[in-house]
């Protein structure tokens, strides 16, 4: 019993950090963004992954600090 409330408080946890994480990185990004079209600000937004290769493809290596 004790190790099933481990294991759902640690999966718990992941989910409420990724979930606080994400939200913070999504604000944090949407300012360098503006100017985009909205597809691509969405996708940027997701992840830093998408970030860094939009700044790759696009040529705005002004993305990579805010990433």
């Amino acid at each position: 019993m004790t190790n099933a409330f481990r294991q759902v408080g640690g999966a718990l946890g992941v989910a409420i950090l990724g979930s606080v994480l994400s939200v913070a990185y999504r604000s944090n990004i949407e300012p360098a963004l503006e100017g985009l079209p909205p597809e691509v600000q969405h996708d940027a937004g997701e992840s830093i992954g998408n970030t860094l290769i939009l700044a790759q493809n696009t040529g705005r290596p002004d993305l990579i600090a805010p990433a």
